[in-house]
């Protein structure tokens, strides 16, 4: 009869049968509902697992279930999600600065392009997750486990103590004590090199010879481009970038492109590593913000110097 009851509930209401998933996810839902406004958008929108967009800053959301849900662009910043169920959850542009995953079910989630920066991951199930392209430095993954997961040179001051890395996937290069990073107790044995293919989801183009990047708010020189993709781009400079900072770059196109002088975007400083062969420092940055018509022109620049010159990895 209550399987009767909940079915009938299901079919008037398409976000009912997600309240099944306990007492702290129908509570969240509730309280998703008055931020959407019960209007018949939301009920679209969470039956759809979207929360896109939304600002749960500071909330108590300790056991809440959503798998496989989207939260691009959600504001997490600070809240508790202590052992929450997030397995399948995409976390692309996701702010979670600070946030609680402490005990939480992250098997096979996608943290990639989020910020995390100073988040709680304390004895997570992080399993097979992507954490490679995310800003997590100075986060916490004290008896995490971590096998299989994919990590990046984003990693920098982060406490590994006693968690699992066996199979952990890390970059060319990479290496714990060098970024910082704590890893007293902790499992490593037959830590794996990334398949290229699997790390990056975008092509990232090379450029030759380099071209100039600007500082769009000073207009002084910051380094040269060394690679780009739509998602973001790698730059030598002379002197370090702060972590976690963001920049207005110009990108100084050749005299001879036709169609424009430059491409301008907003970029968030991912990873900073000294080069110690030539005493530079090479600098990773996501693209935060880039207009439409920038977007088109280093797209089309970017399919022009494709070939002889093409990374073949994506981003």
């Amino acid at each position: 009869m209550l399987r009767r009851k909940r079915t009938a509930e299901a079919a008037s209401d398409p976000a009912a049968a997600l309240i099944d998933r306990g007492p702290s996810t129908a509570a969240f839902l509730a309280y998703t509902r008055r931020m959407l406004g019960d209007n018949g958008v939301s009920e679209t929108r969470l039956a759809c697992s979207d929360l896109t967009g939304l600002n749960l800053s500071q909330r108590e959301f300790p056991g809440i279930d959503l798998r496989g849900f989207a939260l691009g662009k959600t504001n997490l910043e600070r809240s508790n999600l202590t052992g929450a169920d997030l397995r399948g959850v995409d976390f692309a542009t996701t702010n979670c600065v600070s946030t609680v995953f402490c005990g939480a079910d992250l098997k096979g989630a996608n943290l990639a392009f989020g910020y995390f920066t100073g988040a709680n991951f304390t004895g997570a199930d992080l399993r097979g997750a992507r954490l490679a392209d995310s800003l997590t430095s100075g986060c916490c993954f004290c008896g995490a486990d971590l096998r299989g997961a994919q990590l990046g040179f984003e990693h920098q001051q982060c406490d590994f103590r006693a968690a699992d890395l066996r199979g952990t996937v890390i970059p060319d290069g990479f290496d714990f004590v060098k970024m910082g990073c704590d890893i007293t107790g902790a499992l490593m044995i037959a830590a794996a090199k990334p398949e290229k293919q699997n790390m990056r989801r975008h092509q990232r183009v090379q450029f030759s010879p380099r071209l100039l990047v600007i500082d769009g708010m000073s207009n002084t020189p910051i380094g040269e481009l060394i690679d780009m993709s739509i998602c973001g781009l790698r730059i030598a400079s002379p002197s370090p970038l702060k972590i976690d900072s963001s920049v207005l770059l110009r990108i100084v196109l050749p005299e001879n492109c036709s169609y424009a002088k430059a491409i301008s975007c907003q970029a968030g400083v991912v990873w900073c590593r000294h080069m110690g062969s030539d005493s530079t420092y090479q600098t990773g940055f996501r693209i935060l913000r880039i207009s439409d018509s920038d977007a088109a022109i280093a797209g089309r620049f970017m399919e022009e110097q494709k070939g002889s010159r093409q990374i073949a990895i994506s981003d």
